[in-house]
Protein backbone atom coordinates (compact mmCIF):
# COMPACT_ATOMS: atom_id res chain seq x y z
CA UNK A 1 0.00 0.00 0.00
CA UNK A 2 1.03 3.31 -0.64
CA UNK A 3 2.96 2.80 -4.03
CA UNK A 4 3.12 5.27 -6.33
CA UNK A 5 -0.34 5.81 -8.97
CA UNK A 6 -0.51 6.91 -12.11
CA UNK A 7 -3.53 9.63 -13.26
CA UNK A 8 -4.08 7.96 -16.80
CA UNK A 9 -5.86 9.28 -19.75
CA UNK A 10 -9.47 10.75 -18.73
CA UNK A 11 -11.37 11.40 -21.72
CA UNK A 12 -13.64 13.79 -22.32
CA UNK A 13 -14.98 12.70 -26.27
CA UNK A 14 -18.13 11.20 -24.46
CA UNK A 15 -19.25 14.41 -22.38
CA UNK A 16 -21.60 16.80 -23.49
CA UNK A 17 -22.20 20.28 -22.26
CA UNK A 18 -25.32 22.06 -24.23
CA UNK A 19 -24.76 20.50 -27.46
CA UNK A 20 -20.78 20.73 -27.05
CA UNK A 21 -18.18 17.77 -26.06
CA UNK A 22 -17.23 19.29 -22.87
CA UNK A 23 -13.95 20.04 -23.33
CA UNK A 24 -11.83 20.88 -20.88
CA UNK A 25 -13.14 19.18 -18.13
CA UNK A 26 -11.28 16.52 -17.89
CA UNK A 27 -8.22 18.71 -17.05
CA UNK A 28 -9.64 20.17 -14.38
CA UNK A 29 -11.26 16.39 -13.16
CA UNK A 30 -7.52 15.63 -13.84
CA UNK A 31 -5.40 18.35 -11.99
CA UNK A 32 -8.05 17.97 -9.03
CA UNK A 33 -7.35 14.16 -8.71
CA UNK A 34 -3.61 14.49 -8.57
CA UNK A 35 -4.05 17.26 -6.00
CA UNK A 36 -6.52 14.71 -3.80
CA UNK A 37 -4.61 11.68 -4.77
CA UNK A 38 -1.24 13.22 -3.03
CA UNK A 39 -2.80 15.38 -0.55
CA UNK A 40 -5.33 12.44 1.06
CA UNK A 41 -4.07 9.08 0.31
CA UNK A 42 -0.08 7.47 0.71
CA UNK A 43 0.12 7.23 -2.74
CA UNK A 44 2.33 9.72 -5.20
CA UNK A 45 1.29 10.33 -8.36
CA UNK A 46 3.94 9.49 -10.98
CA UNK A 47 4.24 8.40 -14.66
CA UNK A 48 2.67 4.88 -15.69
CA UNK A 49 5.82 3.49 -16.42
CA UNK A 50 6.66 4.28 -12.84
CA UNK A 51 3.35 3.53 -11.28
CA UNK A 52 2.01 -0.05 -9.61
CA UNK A 53 -1.57 1.61 -10.51
CA UNK A 54 -3.37 3.53 -12.90
CA UNK A 55 -6.94 5.66 -12.68
CA UNK A 56 -8.49 5.51 -16.06
CA UNK A 57 -12.04 6.88 -17.13
CA UNK A 58 -14.31 8.81 -18.97
CA UNK A 59 -16.39 11.85 -18.65
CA UNK A 60 -19.82 11.00 -19.62
CA UNK A 61 -21.80 13.44 -19.01
CA UNK A 62 -21.40 17.61 -18.01
CA UNK A 63 -24.92 19.07 -17.12
CA UNK A 64 -25.46 22.53 -15.66
CA UNK A 65 -29.26 22.96 -14.00
CA UNK A 66 -30.72 25.95 -13.10
CA UNK A 67 -32.56 25.06 -9.70
CA UNK A 68 -34.06 28.80 -9.61
CA UNK A 69 -35.36 31.66 -11.30
CA UNK A 70 -35.74 34.97 -9.75
CA UNK A 71 -39.67 35.14 -10.60
CA UNK A 72 -39.40 39.15 -11.88
CA UNK A 73 -37.06 38.26 -14.29
CA UNK A 74 -36.86 35.06 -14.71
CA UNK A 75 -32.57 35.19 -14.53
CA UNK A 76 -31.13 32.11 -13.22
CA UNK A 77 -30.42 32.59 -9.44
CA UNK A 78 -29.66 29.02 -8.42
CA UNK A 79 -27.28 26.57 -10.65
CA UNK A 80 -26.28 23.36 -10.45
CA UNK A 81 -23.32 21.84 -11.93
CA UNK A 82 -22.83 17.82 -12.44
CA UNK A 83 -19.89 15.82 -13.71
CA UNK A 84 -20.48 12.06 -14.47
CA UNK A 85 -17.73 9.75 -15.09
CA UNK A 86 -16.61 6.01 -15.53
CA UNK A 87 -13.21 5.43 -13.95
CA UNK A 88 -11.52 2.38 -13.04
CA UNK A 89 -8.09 1.74 -10.60
CA UNK A 90 -6.47 -1.34 -12.19
CA UNK A 91 -3.07 -2.82 -10.59
CA UNK A 92 -0.84 -2.41 -13.03
CA UNK A 93 1.20 -5.47 -11.83
CA UNK A 94 -1.38 -7.75 -11.45
CA UNK A 95 -4.33 -6.63 -14.11
CA UNK A 96 -6.57 -6.84 -11.11
CA UNK A 97 -9.30 -3.97 -10.89
CA UNK A 98 -9.09 -2.17 -7.83
CA UNK A 99 -12.48 0.01 -8.29
CA UNK A 100 -14.80 0.42 -11.31
CA UNK A 101 -17.22 2.73 -11.19
CA UNK A 102 -20.15 3.60 -13.45
CA UNK A 103 -21.90 7.21 -13.68
CA UNK A 104 -19.79 7.94 -10.57
CA UNK A 105 -21.43 11.39 -10.31
CA UNK A 106 -20.84 14.65 -8.04
CA UNK A 107 -22.21 18.17 -8.28
CA UNK A 108 -21.69 21.74 -7.43
CA UNK A 109 -23.95 24.86 -6.36
CA UNK A 110 -23.20 28.02 -8.08
CA UNK A 111 -24.95 31.35 -7.94
CA UNK A 112 -24.50 33.20 -10.69
CA UNK A 113 -26.94 36.21 -9.05
CA UNK A 114 -23.55 36.71 -6.81
CA UNK A 115 -21.19 36.97 -9.71
CA UNK A 116 -20.34 33.44 -9.92
CA UNK A 117 -20.00 31.92 -13.40
CA UNK A 118 -20.12 28.30 -14.57
CA UNK A 119 -15.89 28.35 -14.42
CA UNK A 120 -16.48 28.49 -10.79
CA UNK A 121 -18.75 25.51 -10.99
CA UNK A 122 -16.42 23.80 -13.24
CA UNK A 123 -13.86 23.96 -10.57
CA UNK A 124 -15.83 23.20 -7.61
CA UNK A 125 -17.56 20.05 -9.24
CA UNK A 126 -14.23 18.90 -10.41
CA UNK A 127 -13.14 19.13 -7.40
CA UNK A 128 -15.84 17.52 -5.18
CA UNK A 129 -15.41 14.69 -8.16
CA UNK A 130 -11.72 14.39 -7.27
CA UNK A 131 -12.48 13.94 -3.61
CA UNK A 132 -15.29 11.18 -4.26
CA UNK A 133 -13.56 9.14 -6.42
CA UNK A 134 -10.32 9.25 -3.60
CA UNK A 135 -12.82 8.38 -0.84
CA UNK A 136 -13.28 5.49 -3.64
CA UNK A 137 -10.11 4.67 -3.36
CA UNK A 138 -10.23 4.10 0.19
CA UNK A 139 -12.95 1.99 0.65
CA UNK A 140 -10.68 -0.47 -1.73
CA UNK A 141 -7.83 -0.65 0.93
Amino acid sequence: MGGPVSVGHLDGGGADLDGGRGVGQEVEVSQALVSKIEEFTPYKVTSRDKADTIIEGEIVSVQPLTLTLDPNTDTPQEQQYSIIVNFTWKDLRTGKILISRQNFEQTSTYYGILGEDQNVATLSAADRLALGIVQQMESAW
